[in-house]
C-alpha cells in the first residue's frame, strides 16, 4: 500500500458546494474501482488530499487525472510513503470542510494536519 498527500490551489477560490459534490461523486466511483481510499479537504481556494491504495493506482490517479485537471494549479506533493493498510478504509473519498475538522470524531485526519 502507498499513500500520497498533495496540496494545490483551486482554479477559483469560490467553488460551489454542488461542484465539490460532483467532484467527490466521480472520485468515489473511480477510487472504489481501483481500491483507493482517502480524504479531500478544501478551504479558501486550496485543496489538500490524501490518497492511499496500490502504488500504481495512486500514482495513476495523481499523474494522469489530478495533475492534468484544470481545477488544480501549483500542485505540491507533501508526503509519499509505503503504508501497511488503509487509514481511511471506509472512505472511497471522504470530504471534510476545514471548519468542521474534528479529530475526536475522525482521528485519522491528524495526518492531514501534520
Amino acid at each position: 500500500m502507498y499513500e500520497l498527500v498533495y496540496n494545490s490551489v483551486a482554479y477559483r477560490p469560490d467553488i460551489a458546494d454542488s461542484e465539490l459534490e460532483r467532484i467527490l461523486e466521480g472520485a468515489r466511483k473511480n477510487n472504489l474501482e481501483m481500491d483507493i481510499t482517502g480524504v479531500l479537504v478544501f478551504n479558501n481556494g486550496e485543496f489538500v488530499q490524501l490518497l492511499e491504495g496500490p502504488r500504481e493506482a495512486v500514482l495513476h490517479v495523481y499523474d494522469e487525472i489530478i495533475f492534468h485537471n484544470h481545477r488544480h494549479s501549483a500542485l505540491v506533493i507533501g508526503w509519499e510513503d509505503e503504508i501497511e493498510q488503509h487509514r481511511f478504509g471506509d472512505w472511497s473519498m471522504g470530504y471534510q470542510p476545514v471548519d468542521k475538522l474534528d479529530s475526536a470524531k475522525t482521528p485519522n485526519l491528524e495526518i492531514i494536519r501534520q
